[in-house]
């Protein structure tokens, strides 16, 4: 998860995140659809970030997204039985 956030970053400080979303677009609505499941933080963040809408917004969306998702990618440790049933 934090590698696809890396290339997150770097393509938005190229300056070519327009270009990916406009190439995730413009793909076969099928492979579309899978591209979304498969990477959807990351292309909800450049569907964000490519947007109309104020930096700051874009910015605040984007940046609870990383750590959102981030935190939800961390591996937790499995519980016992006996911890469950308390």
């Amino acid at each position: 998860m934090t590698g696809l956030w890396i290339v997150f970053f770097v393509l938005m400080q190229q300056g070519r995140l327009d270009d990916l979303a406009a190439w995730i677009r413009d793909l076969p609505i099928v492979v579309e659809i899978l591209v979304w499941l498969v990477f959807f933080p990351q292309v909800l963040a450049t569907a964000v970030w490519t947007s109309g809408w104020p930096e700051g917004l874009r910015v605040t969306l984007v940046v609870l997204f990383v750590l959102a998702w981030t935190v939800v990618s961390i591996p937790r440790p499995k519980t016992s039985d006996r911890r469950r049933s308390r």
